[in-house]
């Protein structure tokens, strides 16, 4: 019974010293690595002056670590280079790291206004001497880079004008979309319908510009959706609004496209 009880001490001691304020650490094991603190990053506005991230992972018991590495993605799920970014432990300050073998492990990441505006998201890796790897953490930040934001322009949409229906009859809306930002900068473009009745359901279709569900060519600038209508819809014209919104939050003047069915 007492061993029993004992083993219940330990468990308690153990679980509470765990409990950490951040995501997706590695499973806790004895004499293994746990992290204590991440780059906490929070919002980067970029200015000529300061582009420059400080990417870090703090661990404890890290004596049998012997790489750690982060891979960084931007707000379209890509990763960006360098990638593997390696973290030292060094002492080496042009990488930014304070002092040796204190735990933290850092890089530097230098952030251009190229970069996306949006959510990036960090995941952290270790390996240790054993050969094994492990996920270590991740952790988002909004990143803003610091050039005017101009709104997106829907330069027109791509549609037949009238369509008459015998049975179901599918067909693809298009609308071609720049922004003065960089195509990148484009989050969304998505239209909805309005009956001829003035009614609506105040669905929105999300368009794309990957390639599928009705896109021809991925990252053309043509953004589209395949929809059908059949004999069930009302009769007369259609009104499409069309929008687009940049990563800034920055809306598009609406567009409007009129469709008449038969």
């Amino acid at each position: 019974m007492k061993r029993v009880f004992s083993l219940l001490l330990l468990a308690t001691v153990y679980f509470a010293g765990c409990d950490k304020d951040f995501s997706g650490t590695i499973d806790p094991q004895a004499d293994s690595p746990s992290v204590t603190s991440l780059s906490a990053i929070g919002t980067f506005i970029r200015t000529p002056e300061d582009s420059v991230i400080t990417v870090k992972l703090q661990l404890a018991q890290f004596g049998n670590v012997a790489t750690v590495w982060a891979e960084v993605y931007n707000p379209q799920n890509i990763k960006i280079a360098p990638f593997p970014l390696t973290l030292y432990d060094d002492g080496n300050t042009q990488v930014g790291d304070a002092a040796a073998f204190d735990g933290i492990y850092t890089n530097l990441l230098i952030f251009s206004q190229t970069h996306l505006n949006g959510s990036y998201r960090i995941e952290y890796y270790i390996s240790l001497r054993s050969g094994e790897s492990r996920k270590a953490g991740s952790e988002s930040f909004i990143f803003n880079n610091g050039a005017a934001n101009v709104a997106p322009l829907i330069n027109r949409v791509i549609a037949p004008d009238t369509i008459t229906v015998t049975g179901v009859f599918p067909f693809i809306l298009a609308a071609e979309v720049a922004d003065s930002n960089g195509a990148g900068d484009i989050e969304r473009v998505y239209f909805q319908t309005f009956r001829p009745d003035g009614s609506t359901n105040g669905f929105q279709f999300e368009m794309n510009d990957r390639g599928i569900e009705g896109d021809a060519t991925p990252g053309d600038g043509i953004w589209s959706r395949g929809i059908q209508v059949d004999s069930t819809n009302q009769k007369g014209t259609y009104r499409f609004e069309f929008k687009a919104r940049d990563r800034g939050k920055l809306n598009s003047t609406p567009v409007n496209y009129f469709i008449t069915i038969r």
